[in-house]
């Protein structure tokens, strides 16, 4: 949809030059290249951001309901809330240590959501502007720049000796995430099955 918009404007922007002068051109040539600018960058930017953000809250809310139907469903006396810490960590560690199911935090979708969760943290708060002198902005940011490279678009400045980067999420990372996570959510509920529940 979006590349079709910008296609749209493009074509519509060439077809009003061919009976303009010069003047009305170059006023014409910053409108245009400036909504061509939004749409194709930042409403995609906008796009994958929500997509991205959508699908880690939603594999939380799953996981966390995964945690209290099988509390109900077992009758046990401590429940989520008991357990100290937030989000995943917290269903993670009521699963491993109230029910004793560990393999599915043990495989490689689990580490690459764990980081997601630290990506979707810059994502929320910073809008994708990382100060790289804040030890948690680092970590984010390298651990993108190793591990997802081409995945996510990532720029760098130092000025007066304060190094500032940018994160953008794309498309690829986006279909890993949600990748990982149901590949998590399978090995997890073969996991349950397997002891009983």
């Amino acid at each position: 949809m979006i590349d079709q918009e910008v296609k749209r404007l493009n074509e519509e922007y060439e077809l009003k030059l061919k009976n303009v002068d010069d003047g009305v051109k170059y006023s014409m040539g910053e409108y245009y290249g400036s909504m061509m600018y939004q749409i194709g960058e930042e409403f995609s930017d906008i796009h994958w951001n929500s997509i991205y953000c959508t699908a880690y809250n939603l594999f939380e809310v799953k996981l966390s309901d995964i945690c209290k139907h099988l509390q109900v469903y077992t009758k046990n006396k401590i429940t989520l809330k008991d357990i100290a810490g937030s989000g995943i960590e917290q269903c993670k560690i009521y699963l491993s240590k109230v029910y004793e199911i560990s393999t599915p935090f043990a495989t490689d979708e689990w580490k690459h959501i764990s980081n997601f969760c630290k990506i979707r943290n810059v994502i929320v708060h910073t809008g994708g502007f990382l100060d790289l002198d804040n030890k948690n902005h680092k970590v984010v940011y390298d651990y993108c720049k190793a591990s997802y490279r081409g995945e996510t678009e990532l720029s760098e400045t130092t000025i007066n000796n304060k190094t500032t980067g940018t994160m953008k999420l794309k498309a690829p990372l986006v279909y890993r995430a949600l990748d990982n996570y149901g590949k998590f959510f399978d090995e997890l509920l073969k996991t349950l099955s397997a002891y009983g529940y």
